[in-house]
């Protein structure tokens, strides 16, 4: 049995399944560098095992599975829904951010294009809510996660500086100001 060194290959959108290809699937598992196929993976990350490849037949599934559970935690496979506002079909990618998966779905459902190369990324506009994104009729909710987290870190970097900038006062302790009850209670 020859030992094969691995590489998981994503695709952006799972496959609806059919001319070789099984529902729900969003990558394979392939040997680097000869590239011949071991395995497909599905959106739940499960793995199954075709041997279609003559080369990979007699692969260790053993120590393959035992890989693909050791890199399942570092992946980026994080789903995005998006709908189309006019028909209200949905479609899921995988590893794009809310913005690349509406101008994905422009481009395939609309125009049939499937070369992701061409595709024009700067189509997707952001609502003025903030809270959306949508190219042609297709939408998705933006991941509000990331501009909270820049917000936290900003947040903090303030309060940093202000510390270097007055180290004499404490931050710990409430900053007084004019006194604004007096005469209420």
């Amino acid at each position: 049995m020859k030992t094969f060194k691995y590489r998981f290959e994503q695709w952006p959108q799972p496959l609806p399944g059919g001319y070789g290809v099984h529902e729900n699937e969003i990558g394979t598992i392939r040997t680097d560098p000869e590239n011949y196929y071991v395995a497909s993976v599905y959106l739940d990350l499960s793995i199954r095992f075709d041997p279609i490849e003559a080369a990979t037949r007699d692969v260790d599934r053993d120590g393959v599975t035992k890989w693909w559970n050791a890199l399942k935690p570092t992946l980026n496979v994080a789903k995005v829904t998006v709908m189309n506002l006019k028909t209200g079909a949905e479609r899921i990618y995988v590893g794009l951010t809310p913005a690349q998966a509406v101008v994905a779905a422009y481009y395939q459902a609309e125009i049939g294009n499937f070369n992701t190369w061409n595709y024009d990324w700067s189509k997707a506009k952001v609502s003025d809510s903030g809270k959306t994104v949508a190219c042609g009729d297709w939408t998705a909710v933006l991941d509000r996660t990331a501009h909270l987290d820049k917000v936290a870190k900003d947040a903090i970097t303030a309060v940093e500086k202000s510390r270097k900038e007055f180290p004499g006062i404490p931050s710990e302790q409430p900053r007084k100001g004019p006194e604004m009850t007096k005469g209420r209670r």
